[in-house]
């Protein structure tokens, strides 16, 4: 037992474990995505299309409150939903350094959790009013924040809608569950920036 008692190996062991550990939950939560999209897409009602890829999970398409959502865990691994009007506005979880668009302003929306969580903010006049207006920033943000803090590439909301890029490793995939939250979430965040009568 004096291999007890030299300290590389048990913390080699401990390391070893931990990698096992983390390859088995990844192929794991793979697996059970690959499972559960096709009840998430008839509970939510959408049309789920199987991937053309043997170990892939499949797309979902269609409209929740009456706007059109796209996700794709497979290839490009994002979460979209896509507006009509093309509002004016340009926001972005990273820092843009470029001129902002013409006709769009700095935002400041009066929320230090969303000023803070957009390091890019532009809209016009008129949305920048009705992004001030609103008062539950916080609790839609929080999700997105806090669950999704490592997984979460880019959140951009632009004219064309709001795209989530995720990574929740190889082999690629989005669990059901949050696709079924940030799909809730984007709906709530979609009704602000660009309302629309069902």
């Amino acid at each position: 037992m004096d291999w007890l008692n030299d300290s590389a190996l048990p913390i080699g062991f401990l390391m070893f474990f931990g990698m096992v550990y983390a390859f088995v939950k990844k192929r794991t939560g793979h697996k059970l995505a690959s499972r559960a999209f096709p009840a998430l897409a008839e509970r939510l009602g959408l049309e789920y299309t199987p991937s053309r890829y043997r170990a892939g999970i499949g797309t979902l398409r269609g409209s929740i409150d009456g706007y059109r959502v796209f996700v794709d865990p497979d290839d490009q691994r994002k979460v979209t939903l896509y507006f009509e009007s093309a509002p004016p506005i340009l926001l972005k979880n990273y820092t843009q350094n470029q001129r902002p668009p013409a006709g769009l302003e700095r935002l400041y929306s009066g929320d230090r959790r969303f000023d803070a969580y957009f390091k890019t903010r532009y809209a016009d006049a008129a949305l920048a009013e009705r992004i001030r207006d609103f008062k539950q920033w916080a609790s839609l943000l929080q999700f997105v924040d806090q669950e999704l803090r490592r997984e979460l590439q880019q959140f951009n909301v632009s004219e064309s809608g709001i795209t989530l890029v995720l990574d929740f490793g190889n082999p690629p995939h989005i669990p059901a569950g949050v696709v079924e939250k940030l799909l809730s979430t984007l709906v709530s965040f979609a009704k602000v920036i660009e309302p629309r009568r069902v």
